[in-house]
């Protein structure tokens, strides 16, 4: 990784020229996918090895240059994921609406929200190419195919999305203990049709109770006015 910044010299004859300078920042560390370096507020994010890194100011106070970087390995949460990607065909882009950044790879992409630093990863994915219009994020299918990520699509071209999230294990700091639950909270953002299964699991059973959590809004775009009474 190298840092140019400009500047002036004075040549053997007298005469005050502009001049560039170049300058190593890491001798170790670089970009391994060609043009998918991202400024992702203010701080670039490249790809080396089997690594995302985040080039973070070494200081914030006075004039910071890029020699004044150090890279910050951002995936260790998701490094066995990011190996099936082959990092030099990775494509990054900056969903800057969202403060979502892609890494997309043949049709899987590994999304980083650096406004609550989690990760997730998308399947049945393919795409290509992603650009931002207008705050609306399209990309293109390898076929050509042109597709939205508005919101507004409650399908994914036409078939039902399947989502799924699991938590890690949690100790409660006291992992020689076995525990109790009563009872856990949901909380759910309501939207049409919002709706979750839950379950808790251990590794004491097979079998698991699950509960169906819904926080819908009411709508007009169903309503059978024959079964309400004024």
């Amino acid at each position: 990784t190298w840092s140019v910044s400009y500047s002036t010299m004075e040549l053997a004859s007298g005469q005050t020229t502009p001049a560039f300078y170049v300058t190593t920042v890491n001798r170790q560390i670089g970009n391994i996918a060609p043009g998918q370096a991202c400024l992702v507020e203010n701080n670039p994010v490249t790809l080396d090895g089997d690594t995302a890194y985040e080039w973070r100011a070494t200081s914030t106070s006075g004039a910071i240059t890029d020699s004044d970087r150090n890279a910050v390995r951002m995936s260790d949460r998701v490094r066995s994921t990011l190996r099936t990607y082959r990092l030099a065909g990775v494509r990054i882009f900056n969903h800057k609406e969202l403060q979502e950044l892609y890494f997309t790879y043949g049709d899987k992409a590994l999304l980083y929200n650096y406004a609550n630093n989690t990760w997730y990863q998308y399947t049945n994915f393919p795409a290509a190419r992603m650009v931002n219009v207008e705050g609306s994020v399209f990309f293109l299918t390898p076929s050509g195919a042109l597709r939205s990520l508005a919101p507004e699509y409650r399908n994914d071209d036409g078939a039902e999305i399947d989502a799924y999230a699991e938590t890690g294990s949690m100790s409660f700091q006291k992992e020689w203990m076995e525990k109790c639950v009563a009872c856990f909270y949901v909380s759910l953002k309501p939207e049409s049709g919002a709706l979750v299964t839950i379950t808790a699991q251990t590794n004491r059973r097979s079998d698991y109770e699950e509960k169906v959590v819904a926080s819908s809004l009411s709508t007009f775009s169903r309503v059978n006015f024959a079964h309400w009474s004024f």
